[in-house]
């Protein structure tokens, strides 16, 4: 008898309070050492704070006491795919189907979410526009197309399906996450920092976040000013026409910078001889795209190496880029 402590640790996963759900998780299972539904909830709990390894070892023994226990299936999939472990994902997505033939739609699922991980973008979003279209009330899917658009390039898009779905989900960090960078290149600073500050709070190793706090005042300086309204301008192209518009905007601005550079140096005859305000119209139009690109490219990435994707033996993934 778990004496209801499992159903309030589940009611701290939701509330996002992972340590308040793994001591609920432990509590049961000082009652009943092989309670599944208690180890189901120790092993999301230790997932939910990156600890993959209790949870990896805690899934387990889940599954060695009931073999088809479907929560500790997905489990191994969605531990396995925050790891980056690229073959043990997909090996966990094979069993799962041979183990749940009839599962189809969970089964679609975890496959929409493995490609937005390591695969093709363009197959994740539209995997989950399909089970949006079918689930128009599930937030998780919302959650993950926005994140999907978001990893697209494609940042307005993005913002309207997490915006959709932030009340329903008010303590998802990564919910936080990518809105407080849509924001920022948005303009609207405050809230980004607002947001960012709400993420840090569940997750404080979430690093890219910093970005929001000094990117703000960077961009204060006229050069990185003008830098952030290109990349405004690239995003709302993506939002219009799709990703490859963003990407085209983005190489005009590069070929407009470099051209910049040339017609200065052909004007003095070399670049040694530039005058000094040209060097300072030359060197502004080179930090403001060298900006814009950072803002469209860099900012909201990942950066912890060790959920870097990787193929068995270690060796790292190379993915597309999109």
């Amino acid at each position: 008898m778990s004496d209801g402590f499992v159903e309030a640790g589940w009611a701290m996963v939701q509330a996002a309070n992972y340590q308040a759900a793994e001591k609920y998780a432990k509590q049961a299972l000082e009652n009943d050492p092989n309670d599944v539904d208690a180890l189901s909830l120790l092993a999301r709990a230790f997932y939910l704070q990156y600890d993959f390894q209790r949870a990896v070892e805690t899934n387990e023994q889940l599954l060695r006491l009931n073999p088809r226990d479907i929560q500790g299936h997905l489990n191994r999939v969605h531990i396995a795919m925050h790891r980056g472990h690229y073959d043990d994902s997909k090996a966990a997505i094979a069993d799962f189907e041979r183990t749940f033939p009839k599962q189809f739609e969970l089964s679609q699922s975890l496959k929409a979410f493995w490609e937005l991980q390591f695969g093709n973008i363009n197959k994740s979003i539209k995997a989950l526009r399909s089970l949006r279209a079918d689930h128009p009330d599930d937030t998780v899917y919302q959650k993950y197309l926005g994140l999907a658009e978001y990893e697209a390039r494609n940042p307005f898009k993005a913002d309207e399906s997490l915006s959709e779905v932030l009340g329903a989900n008010a303590n998802d960090d990564d919910i936080l996450e990518a809105l407080a960078f849509i924001r920022f290149r948005q303009f609207a600073f405050s809230e980004a920092c607002f947001l960012a500050d709400r993420a840090r709070k569940i997750t404080p190793e979430k690093t890219p976040l910093r970005w929001v706090d000094w990117g703000r005042w960077l961009v204060m300086i006229p050069p990185f000013f003008v830098g952030h309204i290109q990349q405004w301008i690239s995003a709302k192209v993506a939002q219009m026409t799709g990703p490859a518009g963003g990407h085209l905007v983005n190489a005009g601005w590069l070929i407009a910078t470099i051209g910049a550079i040339l017609k200065a140096a052909e004007m003095n005859q070399s670049l040694a001889g530039i005058d000094p305000w040209q060097s300072w119209l030359v060197l502004g139009f080179v930090f403001s795209t060298g900006w814009a690109l950072a803002a469209h490219y860099a900012i909201g990435e990942e950066w912890n190496p060790d959920l870097v994707p990787r193929r068995g033996g270690g060796k790292k993934v190379k993915l597309d880029d999109y």
